[in-house]
């Protein structure tokens, strides 16, 4: 069993899996991450518009940061990915990332 300390800020990287979105590279997660943005925004509001602040309805979305990495295998010598911080505690995932 492999297992390391973590020390400092906890990060998830993702990168497309299909070729044709990894191929788009940069573009690709840059789309991601303003529909991301949007739905932060909406999801924002529709707490803010609930009639008694409940904790059980509050939805939200991590913030997102697209990072480029030196990498010759890729398109243009480089590899983009989206990093989010990594959450603590238990989460419904509400869709298949179909």
């Amino acid at each position: 069993r492999n297992s390391a300390a973590r020390h400092g800020l906890r990060l998830v990287a993702k990168e497309a899996r299909d070729l044709e979105n990894h191929h788009r590279g940069r573009k690709f997660h840059e789309t991601f991450a303003r529909i991301q943005l949007d739905a932060a925004k909406l999801a924002e509001g529709f707490t803010k518009s609930l009639p008694h602040l409940r904790s059980d309805w509050h939805v939200s979305f991590v913030p997102t940061t697209i990072y480029g990495c030196h990498d010759n295998e890729y398109v243009h010598g480089q590899a983009w990915i989206l990093v989010e911080p990594e959450l603590d505690g238990k989460f419904m995932k509400w869709n298949n990332n179909a």
